[in-house]
């Protein structure tokens, strides 16, 4: 009896309550026609890409144990497989008349320890796929302040994805330190950076890569800060995109990364809740949505009611950022709050970085 059937036989002997069987999970290569492939299966779900492009491609499970389905479109190819042994798959992969054979050897493969598993979201699926990052470099002022953008050109396998940064020359005693923590955000083109577990979510859940779009740009440089603004959308394959928008400010005296509610704002700004997260007060709150200038009343009753907000250094004050859900996502502008506004809520570390902000 081949393993198929004994597998078909012992799942309708143990009854519903008994997890499915998949006999073909784990890694593979091999063939489509004369093409080299590298496949995965978790689940019963699946993925392969062309050895030649590395574009990953869905393989859905049809109506039987070894049939999948091609892709999303009308009329997708369809897979047949059959084991023979443990380690041996061959079938056909077949599109109307057009049909090509396939054949398939396993492969080992190791577990990851944290996010993904399975085989689909292993290191040796996703690194075939690696790559060296390429990047180019554009000279840019900010208010008489030289620095250089840094934008990644992505390889071909991976032209969905963007990543935009910046970097300066040093010239106070913590750059170097900043100028480490911008780095450490490019792709790196190895498996394990952000831009490969977004990978490994979208190919583990839906057999396609995910994608990330992340832009970092400055928008304040004097002697003693630097803050950015960091723009980030991505789906790894979850329920739905994702986009947000963040501020880094950074001390240029010690390189430090500062969070400006902990630090700059007094408790009648920020306040601590009994799990010790910080919270807006309302009387904070009413001040910052003086300033913003949605007229959408859906979006005003909404952002007046968040609890939660990501505070940067902007020219001539503090922006605010609302942590909204999905749905909000278009109600979470940047809200520019000037000084004059702002000083009844500062802490005595607020006040002398006011101070070292207007020099």
């Amino acid at each position: 009896m081949s393993l198929v059937a004994a597998a078909l036989l012992a799942a309708g002997a143990a009854g519903a309550t008994e997890p499915p069987s998949y006999p073909f999970d784990g890694l593979w290569t091999g063939t489509v026609g004369k093409m080299p492939v590298t496949v995965c299966f978790t689940r019963g779900q699946g993925s392969y890409y062309y050895d030649k492009y590395l574009i990953p491609i869905s393989l859905r499970d049809g109506d039987a144990i070894g049939i999948w389905t091609e892709g999303f479109g009308d009329e997708a190819p369809d897979w047949s497989l059959t084991l023979s042994g443990s380690d041996r798959a061959s079938g056909n992969w077949a599109q109307g008349r057009r049909v090509l054979p396939l054949e398939l050897q396993r492969q080992e493969w190791t577990a990851r320890e944290y996010g993904w598993g399975g085989a689909c979201g292993s290191v040796e699926f996703l690194e075939p796929r690696t790559f060296e990052p390429e990047f180019s470099f554009e000279q840019r002022d900010l208010g008489g302040w030289r620095y250089r953008q840094v934008e990644w050109k992505p390889p071909a396998h991976l032209a969905d994805n963007t990543y935009s940064g910046f970097e300066f020359a040093p010239d106070q005693p913590g750059d170097a330190a900043i100028l480490q923590k911008l780095a450490a955000d490019r792709p790196t083109g190895k498996s394990g950076d952000a831009l490969f577990d977004c990978m490994s979510g979208g190919i583990s859940s839906l057999g396609v890569d995910g994608y990330v779009s992340a832009g970092t740009e400055p928008v304040v440089a004097n002697p003693n800060f630097i803050s950015a603004l960091t723009t980030t959308g991505n789906f790894c394959g979850g329920a739905h995109p994702n986009f947000w928008l963040d501020y880094r400010v950074f001390d240029r005296e010690t390189g430090a990364e500062i969070d400006i509610p902990a630090s700059w704002l007094s408790p009648k700004g920020f306040t601590l809740t009994e799990v010790d997260s910080l919270v807006i007060t309302p009387e904070l709150r009413d001040t910052v949505m003086g300033y913003y200038d949605n007229v959408e009343a859906e979006c005003r009753e909404a952002i007046g009611e968040q609890l939660y907000w990501n505070v940067g250094l902007v020219e001539d004050g503090l922006g605010f950022i609302p942590s909204v859900p999905h749905v909000l996502t278009v109600c979470g502008d940047d809200i520019h709050v000037p000084w004059g506004e702002l000083e009844p809520f500062l802490s005595e570390e607020g006040r002398s970085a006011l101070r070292k902000a207007k020099r």
